[in-house]
């Protein structure tokens, strides 16, 4: 079971409560270039994050450490959690978000609890590849620290997603990133409204995903987490 660290990047005050920290762990199938795909997006992300932060409504994130590891863990597909869950412990990795770039056909998060504790949250390289890979990943590596107690969002995190307008280009931003032709009704929720076709994804988050992790950091530090 062994692993190595392959890279890293940090930005801001990372000593104080609430830091966002995020772990990209490969499994043994996909390929480095793939884990790299995945940790240039997520830092892209929280690089916007940290610039707009400071003007966004609800409590400044102070800081961000991100970190990449490939490790040799074959996950099992049929009980992903589990799987990486043991592989954690057993390894003494503990706060954070983790996030699993595997060749299993299923993409998902914890829904909440990255603020305070150990989280975990899946992408596919087998549903996923390029320019998608990167938003699907952006948008599972965030789920986790959107607080679905904070009443301040709205009741999924997708609708803090959006259709961009590039030039002549539809672009779905992380949030809604993979949802295009989806039949459900994401765009009558909040400010973020999006058109359900898309031509593509873009990398660039909404406004309403940094109001939305501000106020999630707010909520959390309200309530006793800190």
């Amino acid at each position: 079971m062994s692993y190595t660290k392959t890279g890293g990047s940090s930005r801001g005050d990372t000593n104080k409560d609430h830091t966002m920290r995020i772990k990209v762990m490969k499994a043994k199938v996909p390929s480095t270039s793939e884990l790299d795909t995945v940790y240039q997006a997520v830092l892209n992300a929280l690089d916007q994050i940290m610039d707009e932060t400071g003007s966004a409504y609800g409590m400044d994130i102070p800081g961000y450490v991100i970190e990449k590891y490939e490790t040799d863990h074959s996950l099992n597909c049929s009980n992903m959690e589990s799987s990486a869950t043991t592989w954690l412990d057993n390894n003494g990795f503990t706060d954070g978000q983790f996030l699993w770039v595997t060749n299993c056909s299923d993409a998902f998060a914890d829904s909440e609890g990255a603020w305070e504790g150990r989280t975990e949250a899946f992408v596919s390289t087998d549903w996923y590849s390029g320019d998608m890979l990167g938003a699907v990943a952006i948008q599972e590596a965030l789920h986790s620290f959107l607080l679905d107690s904070c009443l301040k969002l709205p009741g999924d995190d997708h609708s803090l997603g959006q259709d961009a307008d590039e030039g002549s280009y539809d672009n779905a931003t992380p949030m809604v990133a993979s949802y295009g032709d989806s039949s459900e009704n994401y765009e009558s929720k909040g400010d973020c409204n999006r058109d359900k076709n898309t031509d593509g994804v873009t990398y660039d988050i909404t406004y309403c995903t940094v109001e939305g992790m501000n106020y999630s950091r707010e909520h959390a530090y309200n309530n006793g987490v800190h």
